[in-house]
C-alpha cells in the first residue's frame, strides 16, 4: 500500500501525515501474513498440548494477538496486561499499573504476545514477572525483533519472532508512529 496516496483528515497531525507519506515499506501485507502463518504453526506445535494462556501486552501486542487467535487451533485462554503494568524494571523502578485481565497463571504455560523486541525492551521484565507468578513456562512471541536485539550478546528474549527489522522508527502490525498506524497490515519505517 502506498501511504502517500491516502487521504488524511484535517485533524491528523502534520508529523503523522508527512511520516506516513514518506515512509519506507519494509514488509508487505503478504510477507506479514506469511510470517504470522509461520508463527502460528510453530506456536501450535510447541503449545497445543500445554493448555496455554495467551497474554497480550497492550497496546502493541493486540495486533499480533488478534492475528494469531484465528490461527491457533487449540484450547487456550486469553488475557491482557497493559505495557506499564505494576512491574519493576531491571533498575527496580516501579512501573505504572494501568489495567489487566487474565486467568489464574500459577502452573500454566503462558505465551506473552508483544509488538516489538528491542535492546531496551520490557519483554524480559514481563517474562521475569511471569516466573514470579509461578507459571509452568513463560514464552514470548513478538511481531518484530530489532536486528540489534537479535544479535546482542544476551541473545533474543523472544521464543517466536515474526520478522526482523532495523533499528528505526517503525509502524504498522502493532507498532505506532506518534500513536498512529498500529492497525496497518504492513510494516513501515519512518524516514529520517
Amino acid at each position: 500500500m502506498n501511504l502517500s496516496d491516502l487521504p488524511y483528515a484535517d485533524d491528523v497531525p502534520d508529523l503523522v501525515s508527512r511520516g506516513f507519506s514518506q515512509a519506507e515499506l519494509l514488509y508487505s501485507s503478504a510477507q506479514i501474513t506469511q510470517a504470522i502463518d509461520r508463527l502460528a504453526v510453530v506456536i501450535t506445535a510447541s503449545l497445543q498440548d500445554k493448555n496455554p494462556v495467551l497474554l497480550s501486552v497492550l497496546p502493541g501486542g493486540l495486533y499480533l494477538s488478534g492475528q494469531l487467535m484465528g490461527r491457533l487451533i487449540m484450547p487456550l485462554q486469553i488475557g491482557y496486561v497493559d505495557i506499564d503494568s505494576g512491574l519493576k524494571d531491571r533498575r527496580g523502578a516501579q512501573l505504572d499499573w494501568h489495567n489487566s485481565n487474565f486467568p489464574e497463571l500459577t502452573g500454566r504455560n503462558v505465551l506473552l504476545v508483544a509488538d516489538v523486541l528491542t535492546r531496551g525492551s520490557t519483554v524480559q521484565t514481563w517474562l521475569d514477572w511471569l516466573k514470579m507468578q509461578g507459571v509452568e513456562s513463560a514464552r514470548c512471541a513478538v511481531m518484530v525483533e530489532i536486528d540489534a536485539a537479535a544479535s546482542s550478546a544476551a541473545g533474543s528474549a523472544a521464543d517466536f519472532v515474526g520478522v526482523l527489522a532495523p533499528e528505526r522508527a517503525l509502524f504498522g502490525c502493532g507498532l505506532d508512529f506518534c500513536g498512529y498506524g498500529r492497525n496497518l497490515p504492513e510494516l513501515y519505517a519512518a524516514m529520517g
